[in-house]
């Protein structure tokens, strides 16, 4: 038997009492709905923007402005480069100003400027939303995409000559499907490049109506890696089978409870026991650490944001390491080598995953959908703090509030 389909077998096992609310194999049910016009966007991911020399001649950009060039990481099917932006600062305390390649031909004009408004939601202190180009054959006329600056709370980049810039990372087509007598509002991710929805992939999301704030944490909400996304309603579990945005069709189909993997993250859950293979090598198991406090940190290399909070969790643990807590980092990519030189100093409370052990764990049991993200774990074993994101944008395990967090729990 393969560590994989061992480590499911353990997931159903320990999650048994779930299955119980509904029947173990009963004959798949499908329900029909409609998939609503327009496209909205939903998430914020943060793009580092580098300093220019010199602004660009063919742009107005006032004297004694400081040019940061960077590319909005959005997806797309062909693995594209990205959409080019500028972010100008003037002088003199000016407010900041960008330019987007709405028309996505490469080159950026005086058309394609966009000033920001006073910022709307949590960790942005200016916003505009731009409409780029879609596919050729695309139903839908434009993309909309915020972009935002991030607020002065939000941890800044360690060289002078960078900026951050945050976007909108999903472009979200909706379907209303009547499921045991309510409505429900599935979301789809539509690609940049797409003309249609792959159900099988990218981030999907599930309410009631009114849309949820995004929460990496939240049990409708995830992202779809070549199978269908599953979601529990009540003591049903569905999935989509198909989505025709051009005849705005969506086909819900139901599923069995063990194909429900997902675990639904909330305090006091016992999070099952999982083997893996740390960076080194070494057979590891978190049982291992039962006993301790176990700072799950979800990251990936080349994730600025996660960078940026490496030096708040090695001063955590050179705070609570002596007192017990141990952090056990969980990319789903990047080579040991790129893992061992972006960590940096080796700390022996750091036990760092090989990717390649923990891909199917992350992705199905935790279903993270940003990163960084991280989860405190008790000495039993249990979740005591999810690092949510408060109405302020302020998370309990990110940045300096990391070590207040610990300091209050681990007294």
């Amino acid at each position: 038997m393969g560590a994989t389909t061992f480590l499911t077998l353990r997931l159903v096992v320990t999650l048994g009492v779930l299955y119980l609310t509904a029947p173990s194999r009963a004959a798949a049910q499908e329900f029909t709905g409609t998939v609503l016009p327009g496209v909205s966007p939903e998430g914020l991911t943060t793009v580092v923007c580098t300093k220019l020399a010199a602004a660009p001649a063919n742009l107005a950009i006032p004297s004694g402005a400081q040019v940061f060039a960077g590319l909005l990481a959005l997806y797309t099917t062909s693995g594209g480069r990205g959409i080019q932006a500028l972010l100008v600062e003037p002088p003199n305390g000016k407010r900041p100003f960008v330019f987007v390649d709405v028309d996505r031909n490469g080159v950026l004009d005086a058309t394609e400027r966009f000033n920001f408004s006073r910022g709307h939601k949590p960790r942005t202190r200016g916003q505009v939303r731009v409409a780029l180009a879609t596919a050729i054959g695309s139903p839908f006329d434009h993309l909309p995409v915020d972009i935002a600056i991030p607020s002065a709370r939000y941890p800044r980049p360690a060289s002078p000559d960078t900026r951050y810039l945050m976007h909108s990372y999903y472009f979200l087509v909706s379907s209303k499907v009547h499921i045991d007598g309510r409505d429900w509002y599935f979301r789809h991710n539509l690609m940049l490049d797409a003309t249609g929805v792959d159900p099988k992939r990218g981030y999907q999301a599930l309410d009631t109506g009114r849309r949820a704030r995004f929460d990496t944490f939240s049990p409708y909400m995830g992202s779809a890696r070549g199978e269908a996304l599953i979601f529990r309603i009540g003591t049903r579990y569905v999935s989509t089978s198909a989505l025709d945005v051009g005849r705005r069709r969506i086909f819900i189909q139901t599923r069995n409870a063990s194909d429900y993997r997902h675990l639904e993250l909330v305090r006091g859950l016992a999070v099952p026991d999982f083997d893996f293979v740390d960076i080194d090598g070494r057979a590891r198991r978190l049982s291992e650490f039962k006993g301790r406090f176990v700072l799950l940190n979800f990251w990936y290399p080349g994730c600025s944001p996660c960078s940026d909070e490496f030096p708040f969790l090695k001063a955590a643990l050179t705070h609570f390491g002596p007192n017990g807590l141990t952090v056990v980092g969980l990319s789903t990519s990047g080579q040991p080598e790129v893992l061992r030189a972006a960590i940096g100093i080796p700390d022996a409370d750091w036990v760092e995953a090989d990717p390649w052990s923990v891909r199917r764990i992350v992705e199905e049991w935790f279903r993270i959908a940003a990163t960084p993200s991280q989860i405190l774990l008790g000495p039993d074993g249990r979740i005591l703090e999810l690092g949510t994101y408060d109405k302020n944008g302020k998370s309990t395990l990110r940045g300096p509030q990391l070590v207040k967090t610990l300091g209050r729990i681990l007294k």
